[in-house]
């Protein structure tokens, strides 16, 4: 996680390795991702294999960079990485440059057999180690408090013993080739053969050399006279991290591949403000890495392309194509349903007529159902304005009942006289006529809960009757 109040500003320099204890970078994701060409990695332990990786893995870096939006103000290389970061600034053409490449193979470049070793010391405190002990020189100043001897075994093994005794650390590295040593003057013909064959050229971007603390100049006769002192002269990678930070300007060092390069520009430049990140990390795959380093990148100012750098989505597999089963029609609402005349198109025409029975309306999954027709009617004839036959019912023949026939006409009922009533506490006479139909609670005529008094039988039970007298 980075965190700054403000951007820190300033340049930014892009960083070549050179040859490394472990070098293993992950490129392949990366440049599937964006969609170049894998890088060719030999992944050998030999000299010249270890030397190619180095070189390839900072090419292919130096274009994806660009291609995300981030360009460099400066290039600078550590030992070989030189060699790389002259390629990637155009100082030479690129088909001569991947021309000379193919040309190499494991084993074509003779060196001397000298052993490196690292130590845990700046390289001030390693000449001092180096006290009469011939054929061992400090060959890498890398930063404050780490430096490398290079010598014949005999002679760095005693330095390793000296330096362990007064509590500093060392260890040899698993290559040996005397670059950037005066013994390897012996063995400069056929370096130069080789960079004869090359012509150098202004670079597009400017490329500063580790052996002279500056920029590159533009004569090509110079450039080669540089590139063969580089071979013979040790690598000031400290001194040129602070030229770089002070003359140059660069804040953010960004490293193009994995490796100590990063380590050594924290500990030269500790307590100032900068940014020291590289693209790839042993740890990491080659996306995360460059994530991650994208990440601090646009903590200090810069802006990456972030959508270039998403992961892909695989599409899902997709199922062959199934055509669904035609569904039966719904039946329509009542309302519309089709009332054309005609008999029943289910079943054949009968000859008597049928009648509508009704059936069950609605289901459970609330589909309406059409109703029965039982055949009463006639087809064709219609029941609330609709077709006795529709074609969702079921029909069958069945007999017409007969009509009943119509009363006969008889005389008219004469309507029933208003009833009459006597007042309260005079009873009516024997067969005085009076017509009255109370049936329930005192009798407004008599004060009595029923007709007592029938005009024939005399009086009746308290229970009256519907003709009073």
């Amino acid at each position: 996680m980075w965190f700054v109040p403000e951007p820190l500003g300033g340049r930014t320099a892009f960083l070549f390795p050179g040859l490394e204890p472990e070098f293993a970078p992950a490129l392949d994701d990366v440049a599937d991702l964006l969609g170049r060409e894998r890088a060719r990695l030999g992944r050998g332990t030999e000299l010249m294999e270890r030397a190619l990786d180095a070189i390839a893995t900072g090419r292919f870096f130096a274009g994806v960079l660009p291609e995300l939006g981030i360009e460099a103000d400066v290039l600078a290389g550590h030992s070989l990485g030189e060699w790389a970061a002259m390629v990637a600034g155009g100082m030479y053409p690129r088909d001569a440059a991947d021309a000379f490449l193919d040309s190499l193979r494991p084993g074509s470049l003779k060196v001397p057999d000298l052993v490196y070793a690292a130590l845990g010391c700046g390289a001030e405190r390693a000449r001092a180690a180096l006290h009469g002990l011939d054929g061992v020189v400090v060959s890498h100043d890398n930063c404050p408090h780490q430096s490398v001897v290079c010598g014949d075994p005999a002679g760095v093994s005693a330095v390793l013993e000296r330096l362990r005794s007064h509590g500093v650390l060392g260890q040899e590295l698993p290559f040996r080739s005397g670059f950037h040593t005066p013994m390897w003057e012996p063995y400069l013909g056929q370096v130069r053969a080789a960079f004869a064959r090359l012509p150098p050229r202004p670079g597009t971007v400017p490329v500063w050399s580790a052996t002279t603390c500056a920029e590159f100049p533009s004569a090509p006769e110079e450039v080669r006279e540089l590139v063969v002192r580089h071979l013979l002269e040790p690598v000031r990678f400290r001194e040129l991290t602070l030229r770089l930070y002070e003359d140059a300007g660069v804040r953010s060092f960004v490293t193009l591949g994995p490796g100590s390069l990063p380590g050594f520009v924290e500990d030269t430049l500790r307590g100032r403000p900068h940014l020291a990140v590289s693209t790839s990390a042993p740890r990491l795959s080659g996306l995360d890495a460059l994530r991650r380093a994208c990440a601090a990148l646009w903590s200090e100012g810069h802006a990456p392309d972030w959508n270039r750098l998403r992961p892909r989505r695989p599409r899902p597999p997709q199922a062959p194509l199934r055509r669904p089963a035609p569904r039966p029609a719904a039946p329509r609402p009542r309302h519309q349903r089709p009332s054309a005349p005609g008999p029943c198109p289910r079943r054949p025409a009968a000859p008597g007529p049928c009648r509508w029975i009704s059936g069950p309306r609605w289901s459970a999954s609330r589909r309406r159902r059409g109703p029965r027709c039982g055949g009463a009617r006639g087809p064709g004839r219609r029941r609330g304005g609709r077709s006795c036959c529709p074609p969702w019912t079921r029909c069958w023949p069945t007999p017409a009942r007969p009509r009943r026939p119509s009363p006969k006409p008889g005389p008219p009922l004469r309507p029933r006289p208003p009833a009459r009533h006597t007042p309260k506490g005079r009873e009516g006479p024997r067969g005085c006529g009076i017509r009255c139909g109370c049936r329930s609670g005192p009798c407004p005529a008599y004060g009595t809960t029923g007709c007592t008094r029938s005009p024939t039988a005399g009086p009746r039970s308290r229970t009256g009757s519907r003709s009073c007298p």
